[in-house]
């Protein structure tokens, strides 16, 4: 709040970027205890190593369909899966 960005979408992609950390950490905490198939060095940085890739190509796709002036609710759906449709 303090010091504003200046792209006015940033909030989509530190969400994006929050969300998949989250899904690292957890997925990398099953590796850890449950994986001891893998060697002790790779449980903990395959996670990481497989998903941040994916996760910059997605970010990348997004900044430029905003680029196009396209807002975030024109590029992204939101349903709960709860709620029938």
């Amino acid at each position: 709040m303090l010091n504003p960005r200046d792209d006015k979408n940033e909030w989509f992609f530190q969400d994006i970027g929050g969300m998949v950390g989250s899904y690292i950490a957890a997925l990398t905490a099953v590796s850890v205890t449950n994986l001891r198939f893998l060697p002790s060095l790779f449980q903990w940085p395959w996670p990481t190593i497989v998903i941040v890739p994916i996760m910059s190509f997605v970010i990348r796709k997004y900044k430029i369909k905003f680029a196009t002036g396209k807002r975030p609710a024109d590029v992204s759906e939101v349903k709960l899966a709860l709620l029938p449709e």
